[in-house]
């Protein structure tokens, strides 16, 4: 009964939720109305077509399967890899101070010179080691770390963990999606995906991030559908890669609640056995590398209390105004001392959403939907602006330039074309009554839009759950082209 009733309510609240928050961000898009929405009937009516047709032909022969999907994968980290190039940035914010900071590490065998940055802003640690592993190579070469070439490595490297998300989440369509012409549909959806490329160029935590989620829930398939050994070393695995997402980009930890509650709810014998070993592993592996981080040589954290903010601060920018970034908030907790700061940024809190009655928050909710998921490019013209060299891609990606506005236009019809069927899937799965891996990934972005319902606003935040859209996008197309197949040939 219980198990029931929490599986309805939890598609009730994600049905509500998600038509929100695509409406919002529909509706705060640039452009006119009616240009943006004739682009998205036009790209759910030909994905709509593909897959029917694909529904209605044969099966693509296993021989020639086991061909096109490496070709596919070798074609597709060569285009993003190439675009990244193409587009080259100079690095710049937080990234600027992490590839200085990698370099600096890479010459003198530590970052103590960066030490307050990183009390500051612990949650960058994850890319910074990030960042200095991947350029090892390019100094043992004896290239320069803010050279063409070793931003090329980056790129490179930044590309292949997106082809990484791509695959882990071709492996889940294998295990949920039967038809081999929609494990190469998904592909191709992926292959076209504009946001990938408008953020090849930068190797920050919205990309590196990316594979650890699609592996994580890959990993916990794996776990259930094994047992004995295989399956607690699965559990293992899957909450250490949470972990490891989690310290490149900390909102990843929302993964690791989505698997929690999904085993909880789902079977309790699926927590005890696996869930919590997940859990268990998740915190260990936390634990373990927070010992080691402040016993080390290579960083100082003897002047936290000088630098260090709560995390409530970023609940301060996200709780006023547009939700972003505010000076006056950093301004505030800065004049006071670091032990009087978290118990102040809590009052300060409080003191914001007081102002708010049901009308002022549900508009105040509605603008930060907006911002967050009606930019179809997720923010990347902020940083494309800063190319190295320049080329044509200048005339369709920077703001201003002739063709920006159709690019824009066409971005957001991607954007939104597959966002509305990522949508679809909640009342297709819906009816399904199966607590399976769909499931999961819905769980996982309601919490994602619940959390960046009160973090800061900024739409590239919304980009880590842009593998979740896809993979819904081609489920959704894969369920209702089936039905329509045994609605109208079937009877």
């Amino acid at each position: 009964m219980i198990k029931k009733f929490s599986y309805n309510a939890f598609y009730a609240v994600f049905a509500v939720f998600s038509v929100w928050i695509f409406a919002a961000g529909f509706l705060n898009a640039d452009g006119n109305f009616i240009p943006n929405l004739f682009l998205v009937l036009i790209g759910c009516l030909v994905l709509g077509a593909v897959s029917f047709a694909l529904v209605k032909l044969p099966e693509i022969p296993l021989k020639a399967y086991k061909i096109v999907i490496p070709v596919i994968f070798a074609v597709y980290m060569l285009c993003l890899t190439l675009f990244g190039i193409t587009t080259m940035t100079v690095p710049i914010s937080d990234l600027e101070v992490l590839v200085k900071a990698a370099d600096y590490w890479l010459n003198n065998g530590d970052i103590l010179k960066y030490s307050s940055y990183f009390t500051v802003c612990r949650n960058t640690l994850g890319n910074a080691i990030f960042i200095y592993l991947m350029f090892i190579p390019i100094h043992i070469l004896g290239i320069d770390t803010f050279s063409n070439t070793a931003e090329s490595w980056g790129i490179a490297v930044n590309c292949l963990m997106i082809v990484l998300c791509v695959f882990f989440l071709y492996r889940i369509a294998v295990k949920t999606i039967k038809n081999r012409n929609f494990h190469i549909l998904f592909l191709l959806v992926c292959c076209v995906y504009i946001p990938f490329y408008l953020w090849a160029h930068r190797y920050y935590s919205d990309t590196l991030s990316l594979p650890f989620l699609s592996a994580a829930i890959w990993l916990y398939l794996k776990c259930r559908e094994n047992s004995g050994r295989k399956q607690v070393i699965y559990a293992v695995l899957c909450g250490v890669c949470l972990w490891i997402g989690y310290f490149i980009r900390g909102s990843l930890v929302i993964a690791l609640v989505a698997v929690v509650i999904f085993s909880a709810f789902s079977d309790r014998k699926d927590f005890i056995k696996r869930g919590l070993c997940v859990l268990i592993a998740f915190i260990i592996t936390m634990a373990g590398w927070n010992w080691y981080v402040n016993h080390n040589s290579w960083i100082d954290y003897s002047d936290t209390q000088e630098h260090e903010y709560p995390l409530t601060m970023w609940l301060m920018y996200g709780a006023h105004d547009e939700g972003n970034y505010w000076d006056d908030d950093v301004n505030y907790l800065q004049s006071l001392p670091a032990d009087q700061r978290p118990d102040a940024a809590m009052e300060k809190l409080k003191e914001y959403y007081s102002r708010y009655n049901l009308k002022s928050y549900l508009e105040f909710l509605n603008l930060k939907y907006g911002i967050t998921y009606g930019n179809g490019m997720f923010d990347a013209e902020l940083y494309l602006n800063s190319q190295r060299n320049y080329n044509f891609t200048h005339h369709i990606l920077i703001e201003g330039r002739p063709y920006f506005a159709p690019f824009r236009y066409l971005s957001n019809a991607v954007h939104f074309t597959v966002f509305i069927l990522a949508v679809i899937s909640a009342f297709v799965n819906w009816r399904r009554k199966e607590w399976n891996a769909t499931m999961l990934m819905q769980i996982t972005m309601l919490g994602n839009i619940i959390f960046y319902s009160f973090w800061e606003t900024k739409a590239r935040y919304a980009f880590g759950i842009t593998p979740l859209l896809l993979f819904l996008c081609i489920f959704t197309l894969y369920e209702l082209a089936k039905a329509a197949d045994k609605k109208l040939f079937r009877k």
